[in-house]
């Protein structure tokens, strides 16, 4: 687990706590202490994808017949917690729906992402392809470092975010 400067570090002073009376009670006690502590990043990544600072935090859904607390959402999936469990899925409203694990929990998920957000303008600017190789195999051991979980199979989001990556499409 990340420790709060390592995460307010990576996100360089962008993100914001969640007052108590927006995080549902049946949260964990972490995800309750990383959203009320250290918060969640308040930069819009693009016009598809933001990280929820209002009533939708209240809002749990069902998903495939499992309960989950959604905290982001872009233009494909909702990233969620389990409310009995500190885990970070992205779900995918598609038919069959998709569930893919990203993270052990949400203080490491912010971490990661903060890494990934961090290396994006880099990505963007890169011209060859070994560049793009070199940046994403940096974050791909970071956050394996961070979060030995978040690549240990190759249907978890982090993968496929970093293919993804690797092939111009963040």
């Amino acid at each position: 687990m990340r420790r709060w400067d390592d995460i307010r570090q990576v996100w360089a002073g962008a993100l914001a706590p969640i007052p108590s009376e927006r995080i549902r009670p049946e949260a964990s006690t972490l995800t309750r202490e990383v959203l009320s502590t250290v918060g969640l990043p308040t930069e819009k990544e693009s016009s598809e994808t933001y990280f929820y600072h209002d009533e939708r935090l209240l809002r749990p859904v069902t998903f495939a017949g499992r309960i989950f607390l959604p905290f982001n959402q872009d233009h494909r999936a909702l990233l969620a917690v389990e409310p009995d469990g500190d885990a970070v899925y992205a779900l995918y409203p598609i038919t069959p729906p998709v569930i893919q694990f990203a993270n052990t929990d949400l203080a490491d998920f912010i971490y990661c992402y903060g890494l990934l957000r961090a290396r994006v303008p880099e990505l963007r600017a890169a011209t060859e392809a070994r560049q793009v190789k070199a940046i994403v195999g940096q974050l791909r051991r970071r956050i394996k470092a961070a979060d030995p979980q978040a690549l240990a199979d190759k249907a978890n989001w982090w993968l496929s975010t970093l293919d993804q990556a690797r092939q111009g499409e963040i």
